[in-house]
């Protein structure tokens, strides 16, 4: 067909060339692809082995959260425990409770959420005192909503209304 004379030199040189082609070719086609799935294959398998980990720890200690979850799990002698708290300690900050209105309850999946309303009215050092202490509670009460208004003409009495959220599980 088609023939080139071609030196010892040149054909040698050829033949380097056309290896080093081919190698080039089969590293970036073939060997570069499957070493770049199999570490994508063991990262994968690195975080699997992580997260089946870190649920076997959990399952080591599921008597200790069994027995922390029972421990916040709610009843209805949560909500009255619960209002007997604010309620004292309203008394004890001198803040003023009226008008305390138990809400609806609202079910989820996985937990009921209980709310509550209630009115305060006090000064305004003593109603975040009250606030900060309900914050503590370790109940699972959130608070949803505060607003607090003067009351009056003394510049120190606060009236205001606090809508708290309790979990029951």
């Amino acid at each position: 067909m088609f023939s080139i004379n071609l030196s010892k030199r040149e054909k040698s040189i050829f033949i380097i060339t056309a290896v080093l082609i081919a190698a080039a070719l089969l590293f970036n086609f073939l060997l570069e692809p499957g070493i770049e799935k199999f570490r994508t294959a063991n990262n994968e398998i690195a975080v699997k082995k992580a997260v089946i980990k870190k649920y076997a720890g959990l399952l080591e200690k599921k008597d200790l959260i069994t027995a922390e979850y029972s421990r916040y799990a709610g009843s209805d002698k949560d909500i009255s425990q619960v209002l007997n708290y604010l309620e004292n300690l309203a008394g004890s900050l001198r803040v003023r409770t009226r008008n305390i209105k138990p809400g609806q309850v609202f079910e989820s999946v996985l937990y009921n959420e209980y709310k509550l309303e209630l009115e305060v009215e006090g000064e305004p050092e003593y109603i975040i005192k009250f606030l900060s202490e309900i914050a503590r509670f370790p109940a699972l009460i959130v608070l949803k909503k505060f607003d607090l208004k003067l009351f009056s003409q003394d510049p120190l009495m606060f009236k205001g209304t606090i809508i708290l959220s309790k979990i029951l599980i």
